[in-house]
């Protein structure tokens, strides 16, 4: 998401103990994302958007739409799979 002025402001009042960290967390709140996906969860234990890992928002995303499939490696597409 792209931040604005008024947002890195608000980003550098927040403790966070990185700014970019802060940054990331006011842009997910700005436009209403779900979640934030990171590797690094304590980094965002002060957001308000939840945060999780890479393989947690797969596995929700997978219960949310199980017939949602990568189409292929290369084209890195998302496409709903028919199921047989």
């Amino acid at each position: 998401a792209d931040a604005t002025d008024a947002q890195a402001r608000d980003a550098r009042t927040l403790e966070f103990g990185d700014f970019e960290d802060a940054l990331h967390a006011v842009s997910a709140q700005a436009c209403s994302a779900d979640c934030i996906v990171t590797r690094n969860l304590s980094d965002f234990a002060k957001s308000t958007i939840t945060a999780l890992t890479p393989s947690e928002f797969l596995r929700r995303l997978h219960q949310r739409r199980p017939n949602l499939r990568r189409k292929s490696h290369t084209e890195g597409r998302w496409v709903e799979v028919p199921e047989l």
